[in-house]
């Protein structure tokens, strides 16, 4: 292990993070689903429409075991990848303020029945940036297009115009991250997040929306 590491590691506090969902899913399309709605390999969005008419009903959707192992594992994970993210672009020379304070609430459209939760808040050289957190077998790239439409009702949501993506490999341990602009987003992504949320709610109120 580099002494980098074991330095880091030694001096290392970690406190769980209890949840890291504060959005009323009977009420609002999470913006963890939009990645499905662009990209529904797993049919997940069919699952997201039970589910709501489920909460809507005033039930709680079963959770499988292995998603609620999930939860558990991610709610230690995170805040190590954000503490190690911190340290490194710490040493890259940026001036970090953790804002986590900001991230334990969520953030409601204004117009769209949208709504964000957030992994974390930091002030990077002064200015507010939301932190993405991801972990995953996948390449860094593969990563970045998936979780795209992601970033980008985070920021439709909390007007939170900068976003910091930082992805652990799970294989290689790799920290991985690029911040996203939007400014640098094209418009066409705002009217098809637009679009995809007013279908989602269209489709959770008919008879037969498979």
């Amino acid at each position: 292990m580099k002494k980098e590491i074991k330095s880091f590691l030694s001096k290392l506090v970690i406190k769980p993070r209890l949840t890291s969902t504060h959005t009323d899913y009977a009420n609002f399309v999470g913006c963890s689903m939009l990645p499905s709605m662009f990209n529904d390999k797993y049919n997940k969005v069919n699952q997201y429409i039970l589910d709501t008419r489920e909460r809507i009903a005033g039930n709680e959707p079963k959770i499988e075991p292995e998603l609620q192992n999930i939860v558990v594992v991610n709610s230690i994970i995170e805040p190590f990848i954000k503490e190690w993210f911190i340290h490194k672009i710490k040493k890259e020379g940026f001036k970090v303020k953790d804002k986590q304070a900001k991230a334990e609430k969520s953030y409601v459209h204004k117009t769209l029945k949208l709504s964000a939760s957030l992994d974390g808040v930091m002030d990077i050289n002064g200015k507010e940036t939301i932190i993405e957190i991801k972990r995953s077998a996948k390449n860094f790239e593969n990563v970045q297009n998936f979780y795209f439409p992601q970033i980008i009702g985070q920021q439709m949501c909390t007007g939170i115009k900068s976003t910091m993506l930082v992805v652990l490999n799970k294989f290689s341990d790799e920290l991985s991250y690029i911040k996203i602009n939007h400014n640098d987003i094209e418009p066409e992504w705002f009217t098809e997040i637009e679009k995809k949320v007013k279908s989602f709610w269209a489709r959770v109120v008919e008879t037969n929306p498979f």
